[in-house]
């Protein structure tokens, strides 16, 4: 049985309490790379090249070279002063950087000639490529750190290379528009079966990926979200089609989930030739008791509404019934023994999806699901 919500805990900016944030560390690096990875670009020439070639060989004048030394210890230094006060190693490697192209600068400016400034710099500017792959290397490092810190912190939140999308309250809804089928867990860091349920839920994710978005909210942080859809116990499971959530009630097992999933990937309604008289449909029909009929243009509202309808109503007594036309289109309920009944033409015209579905429960004498 699924715990219930005891409260939200308020979103914390940084890491948890006693968890180092590796954020700063990351930009810094940021920032270091894509200075070396530009002046690369600028100067890619590698240093025993150029020593084989005329002074004037690079194509830069001594000033040009100059320009580019100075700009990098420029931005290196202030990436590496971000730093100051901290034991931090990264930020130190960079400094010391800073520290080399201003050391360059300074024997440039003391040479004797121009072609030994221009030796003296291209030979600083060659260090570019030893520098830009140590800050990568620790790109990787601190990335790879701060994941398994956050497995620590949260050990329900998938990796970036998992098939299980980590929504928060900002991303949810374009996350919902993009897949137009998505199964969405809503769980709580300390639940034990949410624990359970996810390798299953992994597993899942796998199954169905290009086919069906499978993604988790933690609902103590992401509180928003989680109050909209009335969660108020851990797992909850809900499936969406375009948008509209279908609470998923079934095992927590990958193969219940997965059946589950592979029906609901199904139509919920058939296509069919039109007709002007479905009493014949319902008598040879069996269990049946009414039929939804709707037609239309296929790139009409009025088709997303239908199939909300018989999404909504999926499993029950009821068939839905589709016929593609280019003329205006419209729904009708057709029971045995009663005239057909149209949304349209009842009090207060349909409009919205909810107002269909109100309507057809209402017109199909059913009072409860």
């Amino acid at each position: 049985m699924a715990g219930k919500n005891s409260g939200s805990k308020k979103r914390q900016g940084g890491a948890a309490k006693g968890q180092p944030s590796w954020t700063p560390y990351l930009v810094a690096i940021g920032v270091a790379v894509l200075a070396l990875a530009v002046y690369s670009l600028m100067n890619p020439m590698p240093a025993e090249d150029r020593q084989q070639r005329s002074p004037k060989a690079s194509g830069q004048s001594v000033a040009q070279l100059e320009a580019q030394m100075r700009q990098l210890a420029t931005s290196l230094g202030a990436v590496g002063k971000q730093g100051e006060g901290t034991q931090s190693k990264v930020f130190k490697q960079i400094q010391a950087m800073a520290d080399a192209a201003q050391d360059t600068l300074t024997r440039s400016e003391a040479a004797g000639s121009d072609e030994e400034r221009r030796a003296i710099l291209e030979a600083g500017l060659a260090a570019k490529a030893e520098w830009l792959s140590l800050m990568t290397g620790q790109t990787d490092r601190l990335h790879a750190e701060e994941e398994e810190e956050q497995k620590e912190r949260d050990p329900l939140k998938p990796s970036a290379s998992s098939d299980v999308a980590s929504l928060t309250d900002s991303s949810f809804a374009g996350y919902i528009q993009k897949n137009r089928y998505a199964m969405v867990e809503f769980y709580a860091p300390w639940c034990g079966h949410c624990k359970k349920l996810a390798p299953d839920y992994a597993k899942c994710a796998a199954e169905f990926k290009g086919r069906a978005g499978f993604a988790v909210v933690d609902a103590t942080v992401e509180t928003q979200v989680a109050r909209i859809f009335g969660v108020g116990g851990y797992p909850t499971l809900k499936w969406f089609v375009r948008g509209r959530p279908i609470e998923y009630n079934g095992p927590r097992l990958a193969e219940k989930i997965s059946s589950w999933v592979e029906e609901r990937l199904k139509p919920a309604y058939s296509e069919v030739e039109a007709s002007d008289d479905w009493s014949e449909a319902l008598e040879v029909a069996g269990g049946l008791t009414a039929i939804c009929a709707g037609s239309g243009p296929q790139s009409s509202e009025l088709l997303k509404t239908f199939e909300a309808a018989a999404e909504h109503l999926r499993g029950k007594k009821l068939l839905f019934l589709w016929t593609a036309s280019e003329a205006e289109g419209a729904i009708v309920l057709h029971k045995l023994g009663s005239e057909p009944e149209s949304c349209a033409a009842a009090a207060g015209a349909c409009k919205t999806a909810e107002d269909y579905i109100a309507w057809l429960i209402k017109a199909w004498g059913i009072t409860q699901l």
